[in-house]
């Protein structure tokens, strides 16, 4: 029973007995007996309670609504397990890049590196971050589904491509993960160069994961591209230890 609404729709006797905590007349409401300053502390606590429900589903449909895939939902940095100083430089570094975008920063990250050593585990950590600390949308998706999800629209008579470009290139935040796996034709490419031009223009920040070298992720994103994801500052972040996954 919540006594704060029934005081204000229910029939209600005023007792001559006071509130020991307020000090007003009680009033009787059913089997009820409260102050008027107690049903008001009581409405403004189911408020409260009930505002903060709603906000916890609001961030659960944010997290749900990110594109992380069900393994990495509840990854953050303190579940991420730093044994080596590498390994903590590296997550230091993750956790003040998000620290940055949490102060408006455009900079873009690149986690490089060999499989199984958390990288898709740190991306996920950011986005959890960003999500729970501010207003801010953020998306994860691999390189590969941006430009299936681009070249299907060709198909499509309501949709095209421009939209799409649009729409990846609107998060404030987009975590691109492997990139240079499963987008190696050269049109899926275009795709996804096309998407990142796109968020360049618009100054919107970008990690991208991928299991290239540096040398090799330069060449393939092109000079132009390069030059542009350094503008705003360009943070790379090599990940060069045992693959967790075979332990």
């Amino acid at each position: 029973m919540n006594i704060g609404i029934d005081l204000l729709k229910t029939p209600k006797e005023v007792l001559s007995t006071l509130c020991t905590k307020h000090g007003y007349p009680l009033i009787k409401i059913g089997s009820h007996q409260v102050c008027k300053v107690c049903a008001k502390e009581n409405l403004e606590q189911t408020n409260r309670e009930h505002k903060e429900e709603l906000q916890q589903k609001l961030l659960q449909h944010r997290i749900h609504s990110s594109g992380l895939n069900q393994r990495y939902l509840e990854c953050g940095f303190s579940n991420y397990s730093a044994s080596t100083i590498e390994q903590q430089q590296v997550v230091e570094c993750c956790q003040n890049f998000t620290q940055q975008l949490l102060n408006g920063s455009k900079s873009n990250l690149i986690l490089y590196g060999t499989p199984g050593t958390g990288k898709t585990h740190l991306g996920s950590a950011i986005i959890r971050n960003v999500i729970y600390k501010t207003k801010m949308s953020s998306r994860y998706i691999t390189s590969a589904q941006i430009a299936k999800t681009i070249m299907n629209s060709w198909s499509i008579e309501d949709q095209s491509e421009e939209q799409w470009i649009q729409f990846f290139a609107d998060f404030d935040l987009l975590v691109l993960d492997e990139y240079g796996l499963h987008d190696r034709h050269s049109s899926r490419l275009e795709l996804v160069h096309k998407v990142l031009y796109k968020r360049y223009d618009m100054m919107k920040p970008t990690m991208i994961i991928s299991n290239f070298v540096l040398d090799a992720l330069e060449t393939d994103l092109g000079m132009r591209l390069w030059s542009r994801l350094h503008e705003n500052q360009l943070i790379t972040l090599p990940c060069y230890w045992s693959d967790y996954r075979m332990k």
